[in-house]
């Protein structure tokens, strides 16, 4: 499930208030973003790099590793996962090159 709030302002409302006072509610989320940017030694982003996840559960000993999520990044280097926020838990995240030529190399 998603949270989501919508206000309506309407023309009325806007023609006669400067200022508009309006209360947005949303529930608080169990997730948390991770993003980041995948960039070369000269800072050049790489396109199709793949990140893994891995969930840290340190209430096992010992520690149990467990892969969660992958990604891929995309042409700017950019990727985002979003994952469930858990307790006494670390994430590890690992980075590999990519591992297909994509169709717009050459």
């Amino acid at each position: 499930m998603s949270s989501y709030a919508e206000i309506v302002i309407t023309p009325r409302e806007l023609k006669l208030h400067r200022i508009i006072n309006k209360k947005i509610v949303v529930k608080r989320k169990r997730t948390i973003l991770i993003e980041g940017k995948i960039l070369d030694r000269k800072s050049n982003p790489i396109d199709g790099a793949i990140i893994a996840i891995k969930k840290i559960d340190y209430n096992y000993k010992p520690y149990k590793a467990i892969d969660i999520a992958y990604a891929i990044s995309n042409k700017h280097g950019e990727y985002a996962i979003v994952l469930e926020k858990l307790y006494n838990i670390n994430y590890k995240i690992k980075v590999y090159e990519p591992q297909i030529k994509l169709l717009n190399q050459k």
